[in-house]
């Protein structure tokens, strides 16, 4: 975009110039800048603008049959390395993977992208544990898919990605890793592997970012050491994917089955689509300090609480809810902050600052874009956990009321859309290089244009030189050539130095001439050799020099004496004759 403006701005300069510097209508004057001169201009920076475009659609298209291709490769290779009983099913996944590789690029895609979709379009990930409701919340996300797993699933991934479902959406591709790929080491290598093919083929930004989904369930009731893991395994993945990449990544985390916090389902009930599409959580800004996000969670989620209690007392005299109903909407603001610190534990853990190298040389590793947390429910399945009323009641030796089940009614996806549309689609641009890795781009940037430099220097400073060595070439024989052209012959001074002079033309003409035969020496070469273009002017000026010193005097002077022969000396008479007539 930038270079569209800068390109624009850079046309209305040079065509605000060609006004300026034209002459008053009616009055004659120079033309100091001719408008055939903007034209081209113009000309000029559209067709390069055109030809950059050009371009970089033919780098996206040839990258992205690229990738396909590494895909397919992955898939066929996993067909040969597979059992005979089970190659069929691969074969049938690798079959599904293709045609959903070939649904993207026949559908009407943001922005055109088309055919070069698996470039163009960002790639995410999402990890977490097994169980967090990656899967589910991304079915219910309300993205556009335009193909699916038969079962309404993603595409089941083959080879580096065997372990992982691909969501094609108009927007964005999403790949749900498995969730024992955050907490086994199951093909490990051929996903590092996958990795580097993003990384090969995807140069700019092989991933534009990280969602990490985790469950409330998991973390409600796990201890510090569970807690501890979760995060550690959550952290290692997302290192994994940074160190393959050599990219530091924004990482938003998802707080999946909401509606397991009791009173989740009744207190947000009331709201319609577009309410129950938008985010809750938050979003840090990029410049934020966040070596502590335990603390910076900590603020973020009291305000989040503070707005429940702003609610709960609307929301309780609202269409008239049962008292049931009632007893769930207030309690729910005081089970929701009684996850607080389990979660916080959690964020503090998972993205702390990353520790400085061991060593100057070991490669730093960068601490992921914390960019924000927000709570999300794909469908109301199970039964609430009610931490503090629970606590409460045992407290007091009450006997525990069952809980309902959560789903009462139509399962209802909560505050999903807008995380994707809105927070993390618009923020594709946001992942970036890792410090080792500019430096690297850089020197092998720098080392290349050391490289053209050089090469430019060993063609140029021959050439500088040999341009050099041909106009002194051209100002010496001019030089001779004008000394030779204003010899006056004729002003009675001795011929001895007027014969030296022609004398340095002769040899400066037989030297060009064994220069244009043999060759001139390499110094006047790299096709700037102007020696046979000297020649002949030279030699037009050393013979007229010559007729003019020389031969019109004899001449003259043989018609004197045959104007005076008598025949008494008939043989030096004839002999003058034949002279004569040779001059002439």
């Amino acid at each position: 975009m930038w270079l569209w403006i800068v390109s624009a701005i850079f046309l209305i300069l040079i065509w605000g110039a060609w006004f300026i510097l034209q002459p008053p209508e009616g009055m004659p004057g120079p033309e100091f800048f001719p408008t055939w001169v903007a034209i081209l201009i113009t000309a000029v920076v559209i067709l390069l603008l055109v030809g950059l475009v050009l371009y970089r659609r033919i780098r996206a298209a040839r990258a992205a049959r690229a990738l396909e291709k590494a895909i397919a490769q992955q898939a066929q290779d996993q067909v040969l390395q597979s059992k005979p009983e089970d190659r069929a099913e691969i074969q049938a996944l690798q079959r599904q993977m293709l045609d959903g590789i070939k649904s993207l690029k026949a559908s009407r895609l943001g922005e055109g992208k088309g055919l070069n979709a698996l470039y163009s379009l960002p790639w995410y990930a999402i990890v977490g544990p097994p169980a967090a409701g990656k899967t589910t919340a991304l079915r219910h996300s309300g993205l556009s898919f335009p193909y699916l797993d038969p079962d309404g699933s993603g595409v089941r991934g083959v080879g580096g990605t065997r372990n992982c479902d691909w969501w094609f959406t108009n927007e964005a591709i999403l790949l749900d890793t498995a969730g024992r790929y955050t907490t086994e080491q199951d093909d490990h290598e051929e996903w590092m592997a996958f990795l580097r093919t993003l990384r090969e083929h995807r140069k700019h930004k092989p991933l534009n970012g990280v969602l990490v989904a985790v469950s409330v369930s998991d973390l409600i009731d796990a201890s510090e050491d569970e807690i501890e893991q979760i995060a550690d395994r959550v952290r290692d993945r997302i290192d994994e994917m940074q160190e393959q990449l050599k990219m530091i990544l924004p990482v938003y985390v998802l707080f999946t089955k909401c509606d397991l916090v009791a009173g989740f389902v009744e207190f947000f009930g009331d709201y319609k689509r577009s309410q129950r599409g938008q985010a809750w959580g938050a979003t840090f800004a990029m410049k934020l300090d966040k070596s502590d996000p335990g603390a910076l969670f900590d603020g973020e989620f009291d305000l989040l609480v503070e707005q429940l209690h702003k609610r709960t007392v609307k929301r309780m005299v609202s269409e008239r809810p049962t008292r049931r109903q009632k007893e769930k909407i207030y309690q729910f603001p005081l089970e929701f902050a009684a996850i607080k610190r389990n979660l916080a534990d959690f964020m503090a853990a998972a993205f702390r600052p990353a520790p400085p190298p061991a060593h100057k040389k070991a490669l730093k590793i960068p601490t992921p874009i914390l960019r924000g947390f927000y709570f999300t429910s794909g469908t109301q399945e199970g039964k609430p956990l009610d931490r503090v009323v629970g606590a409460m009641g045992r407290a007091f030796g009450l006997r525990p009321v069952d809980q309902d089940d959560a789903v009462a009614g139509e399962s209802k996806s909560f505050f999903l859309t807008d995380v994707f549309r809105h927070i993390v689609f618009p923020d594709q641009d946001i992942a970036a290089r890792t410090e080792d890795e500019v430096r690297r781009v850089r020197l092998q940037r720098f080392l290349i244009a050391l490289g053209a430099l050089v090469f430019t220097s060993i063609l140029a400073i021959p050439a500088v030189f040999s341009y050099m060595n041909n106009q002194e070439l051209i100002a010496e024989t001019k030089r001779i050539s004008d000394g030779a052209a204003h010899i006056d012959w004729n002003d009675g001074r001795s011929s001895a130095p007027k014969v030296d002079q022609l004398d340095t033309l002769r040899a400066h003409i037989e030297k060009l001439d064994q220069w244009n035969d043999d060759g001139p020496p390499i110094t006047y070469l790299w096709m700037m050799y102007q020696g046979e273009t000297l020649f002949e002017p030279a030699l037009e000026q050393y013979i007229d020099s010559l007729r003019q010193g020389f031969i019109m005097p004899a001449k003259e002077q043989l018609e004197e004496r045959l104007k005076k022969a008598t025949g008494a000396k008939y043989l030096d008479e004839y002999e003058a004759l034949k002279t004569y007539l040779l001059l002439n």
